[in-house]
Order: C-alpha cells, then sequence, then structure tokens
C-alpha cells in the first residue's frame, strides 16, 4: 500500500479525473436528447410532405382521370362514325350489286320468251339453250337464224360491246351476225324491282346508327351531376340514384368511382369514404363495395329513415295564426310521409289517432277546429278515423288555400311598405347631420 507521501501526486491526479467524467457524461446526455428531438421534428416534417404529396397526388389523379374518359367517349364516338361510313358504303354497293342481278335476270327472261313465242308463231320449234352456251350465245344463235330483215334508215346499236362465251373465246357484238348482217337489238324495257326484305347489314347500320345518334345527343346535353350528400336520411335514395346514374355512363374503375364518391360527399360521410379507401388501399373493388354496404346501413336503413320523418312531423314547432308559410313546410312533410307509406311500412303508425294528436296540436287553432269538423262529417259516414293519407290532403288543401295571395294578402300594404322606405333615408340624413354638426 502506498502511503501520500510515496504518492504526492495521487490526490492532484484524483480530483481532476472525477471532475472530467460528470462533465462528460452531461454533455453526453445533451447531445443524446438534442439527436432525439431532431429526429422527432425530421420525421413530423416527412409526414407532413408525404401526406401533402400524396395530396396533391390525388388532384392530379382526378383530373387526368376525367381527361382520360373524356377523350375515351372521343375516340368512341369518331370509331363509331367511321364504322357507320364504312357500312353504309357496303350496303350501298351491295343494293347496287342486286339491282344490276335482277334487271341482267330480267332482261334475260324476257328476251328468251319473246325469241320462244316468235319461233312458236312461225312454226318452228324453240331452240333451247343447251348447258354449254351462255345466255348471250343462246340469244345471239336466235338472232342469226332470223330471215333477212331491211331497214329504210339502219341504226346504230347504242354502245355495242364483246361478251365473252362459256369458251372464253370473244364473241362478235351483239349487233353482228355471222353473215355480217345488221339489226337493231333494242334496249332492255325498264323493269321495277319488288321490295326486297332488309339484309342483316341493313339491320345492323340502323342498329349502329341510332346507337351514334343516342351518343350525340347525350354529348350534346349538359353534364347531370348528383347532388353532395352531408348524411340527410331523407335525400340518401335520390343521390344514391343519380350518383350511379352518373357512374354508368362511362367505363369507369374502381378508383375513379372511388374518386368521384369522395367528390359527392362531405363532412362525416366524406370522412367514412377516406377511411374505406386508406383501409383497402391495395383493392379498391373491395373498398367501393363495403363502403356501399356501410353508407346504406348509416343513412339508408329504413328505420332509421321513418325514426327521422316522425320526429320531424312531431317536434315540428307550433304555428301562429300568421305563420302560412311554416304551415306550407309542415304540409310538405306530411305529404312526402303518406307518399313513403307504401316503402317505409313504419309509417303507418300515423295512421292511429293517438300518433296524430302531437301534429294536430302543432297547428293553429282555425285550422285544428276545421280538421275536428272534417273527422265528425267523416266518422258519421263511415264510422272510423280518418287516414294520415287523408289528412295530408286536408293540410294540401288548407295550406294552397291560406297561401293564396288574391285570397290572404301580406300584411303590410304596399303603400305601407313605400312610406317605410321614403322614411328611411330622411332619418339617416337627420342622424348625419347631427354627426357633422
Amino acid at each position: 500500500m502506498t502511503t501520500p507521501e510515496e504518492n504526492p501526486w495521487g490526490k492532484a491526479m484524483e480530483g481532476p479525473d472525477v471532475g472530467s467524467m460528470k462533465s462528460s457524461g452531461q454533455t453526453a446526455m445533451k447531445e443524446v436528447s438534442q439527436g432525439c428531438f431532431s429526429s422527432i421534428s425530421i420525421a413530423s416534417s416527412s409526414l407532413r410532405a408525404q401526406a401533402a404529396a400524396s395530396a396533391a397526388a390525388a388532384a392530379q389523379n382526378v383530373m387526368f382521370e376525367e381527361l382520360i374518359a373524356k377523350k375515351t367517349t372521343e375516340y368512341k364516338t369518331m370509331k363509331a362514325l367511321k364504322e357507320l361510313e364504312r357500312a353504309k358504303e357496303e350496303a350501298e354497293a351491295e343494293a347496287e350489286l342486286k339491282i344490276l342481278r335482277a334487271r341482267q335476270a330480267a332482261a334475260v327472261e324476257k328476251a328468251r320468251s319473246e325469241a320462244i313465242l316468235e319461233c312458236e308463231s312461225e312454226g318452228r320449234a324453240a331452240v333451247l339453250t343447251s348447258p354449254n352456251e351462255s345466255a348471250y350465245d343462246h340469244i345471239e344463235r336466235f338472232l342469226s337464224s332470223q330471215p333477212e330483215k331491211h331497214h329504210d334508215t339502219p341504226r346504230a346499236p347504242p354502245n355495242p360491246s364483246v361478251v365473252q362465251s362459256s369458251t372464253g373465246q370473244a364473241n362478235e357484238p351483239y349487233t353482228k351476225t355471222n353473215n355480217d348482217r345488221a339489226f337493231y337489238f333494242p334496249p332492255p324495257p325498264e323493269f321495277t324491282l319488288p321490295d326486297l326484305p332488309r339484309s342483316n347489314i341493313e339491320e345492323k347500320l340502323m342498329d349502329l346508327t341510332m346507337k351514334v345518334s343516342n351518343t350525340l345527343a347525350l354529348q350534346r346535353q349538359p353534364i347531370i351531376e348528383p347532388d353532395i350528400f352531408t348524411g340527410d336520411p331523407l335525400l340518401f335514395q335520390p343521390w344514391k340514384a343519380s350518383f350511379e346514374s352518373m357512374v354508368s355512363q362511362a367505363q369507369n374503375t374502381a378508383d375513379q368511382k372511388l374518386s368521384y364518391l369522395a367528390k359527392y360527399t362531405k363532412g362525416e360521410v366524406r370522412q367514412l369514404v377516406d377511411r374505406y379507401r386508406l383501409r383497402h388501399i391495395t383493392s379498391p373493388e373491395r373498398a367501393y363495395g363495403e363502403v356501399w354496404l356501410e353508407l346504406e346501413r348509416r343513412f339508408g336503413n329504413k328505420s332509421k329513415v321513418t325514426a327521422e320523418i316522425i320526429n320531424r312531423i312531431t317536434n315540428f314547432p307550433k304555428l301562429g295564426k300568421q305563420d302560412r308559410h311554416q304551415l306550407q313546410v309542415l304540409t310538405d312533410l306530411c305529404v312526402h310521409a303518406a307518399a313513403q307509406m307504401n316503402y317505409l311500412p313504419g309509417l303507418n303508425i300515423l295512421n292511429y289517432p293517438q300518433t296524430l294528436y302531437p301534429v294536430l296540436e302543432k297547428l293553429p287553432e282555425h285550422v285544428h277546429n276545421t280538421w275536428r269538423k272534417e273527422v265528425s262529417r267523416y266518422k258519421v259516414t263511415y264510422g272510423n278515423y280518418p287516414s294520415f293519407l287523408q289528412f295530408s290532403e286536408f293540410l294540401r288543401h288548407m295550406a294552397k288555400m291560406y297561401n293564396d295571395p288574391d285570397l290572404y294578402p301580406a300584411d303590410e300594404s304596399v303603400s305601407q311598405r313605400n312610406s317605410k322606405a321614403n322614411r328611411a333615408p330622411l332619418r339617416v340624413m337627420a342622424t348625419n347631420k347631427g354627426i357633422s354638426d
């Protein structure tokens, strides 16, 4: 063991070592804490940047999806027009060929019959066409067998042509015989074609024409968009029908439908749609199907819609004698409820008098008394209380009568309103004058 005398440097060496160890520990702790705070701030900044980038990408995606849908519609329209033009040209060419074939057959048969009749009138047997001869060969042979005929003024045949025989050799023109005797061969008579049935091409052409016409008519109409749904159960079914009609007009993907669904919703409904989009980001088809099921459960449930309608009617504020506009609002609610009874069976509870009493208490006194008289007459005639449908019709009649400006003009006359309007500037001028003084 070394004594202090033997190690004179011990005390001096021991003090500085302990202090340096404490200071180095504090410095390390500060550096660690600063590193943690800087890493947390960097992480939060990165998350904000990622969120902003995702929002910008989603906006650009919606814009380009709308542009792609528009260009796709234009391309399909141009393609349909080209197919229509091509089908029209093919139909016209086919019809022209049919007409020419029919005229050809008619001319040949007429010439054949005339030749046979002339042979029979002269007592000679008709020369039949052999299987190896064409109709034109038979006609030429018949003309060559006729006696010589002289014309005062020979007429040249119109546009003589050379006809190929069945053997492949070129025959002489129709107007020449083998003895170089000129004959006049009259043109075939006019022939009226019978009404031919429409072919498959014509039917397809008509269908294509109708489709193109409908497409062009839809493009000329203004774009119909659904309203923005905010969560009102009474408006859910009309909004859903309008939305489905819009997305069914084009072949949209599940991603596009989800984008449209987010565009036409707001508040709580928009948040619900966004949650399903994030929950099934790799499967947009599943997200689109499940979000509609959840929307139906929350806003399209029949029991919830029924309760909402009954609450709005029974909790309506009490009406005064001059509340004509509010009487019309209550009438609209009752008429809507009566019209929905077949779709929402729970509304049939309003047919009971006990359920209708709170609604009757909201009516003005004179309207309530009129309803009492109607009920009394109805019970004398039919023996039971009127239905809610009859009550809604009664309210409709009363609201129409009390809101008729010819029967019940406004409370203030026109002269009174004009006098107030004329007095108002005078009071303002007097006030301004007093302030300036």
